[in-house]
């Protein structure tokens, strides 16, 4: 695993977020997004999320807490492929609206994964 934990980055007038040099590597599988639990959003390598929050997302069909999660991760949710000559992956409006991303964000490695939000965001 890398020893980078945290980065700051300015999209492109396109949406495009580059991913550091040091982490395109853990990010070879595909990169998806989604809501997080607050005003930000959860970004995994595509292997991560196939490996760890798929089978945490299945569960009994009426357990209304399950339908929650999976409402919350999948509402939105996008997977792409991460330009491999720049390192860049386009993020989608609707999900820089949910988290008040204009242009500069941050993002945090929390585990296996990473939290992306404005520069602003409470910790």
């Amino acid at each position: 695993m890398s020893s980078v934990d945290y980065f700051e980055r300015k999209l492109d007038d396109k949406r495009r977020l580059t991913i550091p040099s040091e982490l395109r590597d853990e990010f070879a599988s595909g990169v998806v997004l989604t809501r997080g639990f607050g005003a930000y959003l959860h970004m995994y390598p595509q292997n991560t999320w196939d490996n760890s929050v798929e089978p945490e997302l299945v569960g009994n069909i009426l357990d209304e807490r399950v339908a929650d999660v999976n409402v919350r991760f999948r509402r939105g949710k996008t997977a792409a492929s991460l330009d491999v000559k720049q390192g860049r992956v386009t993020i989608e409006q609707h999900l820089l609206d949910f988290a008040g991303i204009d242009r500069e964000l941050v993002a945090v490695r929390a585990g296996a994964y990473w939290r992306v939000m404005r520069p602003d965001t409470p910790d």
